[in-house]
């Protein structure tokens, strides 16, 4: 799949119109060019440094959102100290257990990660929400009926 994208980067390059457009595009094509071809080659080998770089990435990510949550506090903050813990404990797990499990780990975490993500998304917006609807409506004009004029045209200045 990269090593089509690689192929297809060339198509915008050509397109972009500035130099250093065309430049950038032409660059990111030949890394995902590059990147296919070190994929297709070397699979095992590929997926050991993508499973490396995920449990790093998790560790600092969590990290991050942990400290985040702890220093500002904001709403349903403890959600996003728990999914950057988790976050954090991911990552720790796959990297102790590599190599050995580098085939399989990889999937079922990032799907817990983003699984944890997204319920801290919707707690969030549920706290949002929550906030929001607790505030009174805006007041509206009322009609007032008097018994001469029934509909309330007069208490608007409107003609009977």
């Amino acid at each position: 799949m990269q090593t089509l994208s690689g192929l297809a980067g060339e198509r915008p390059a050509n397109r972009a119109g500035k130099w250093s457009g065309v430049l950038v595009q032409l660059l990111v094509g030949i890394l995902y060019l590059a990147a296919g071809f070190v994929v297709s080659e070397r699979p095992l080998i590929s997926i050991l440094v993508l499973t490396v770089f995920l449990a790093l990435s998790f560790i600092v990510l969590g990290a991050f959102r942990a400290l985040a949550a702890l220093m500002i506090r904001f709403s349903q903050w403890g959600w996003a100290l728990l999914n950057g813990v988790i976050t954090m404990l991911a990552g720790i797990v796959i990297y102790r257990q590599l190599p050995i499990d580098a085939l399989w780990v990889v999937g079922l975490l990032v799907g817990l990660e983003m699984l944890f993500n997204g319920w801290t998304w919707i707690m969030l917006a549920t706290e949002i929400d929550q906030q929001y609807s607790s505030r009174s409506p805006p007041a509206t004009k009322s009609r007032r009926k008097s018994p001469a004029d029934p509909a309330g045209r007069a208490a608007l200045g409107q003609r009977a």
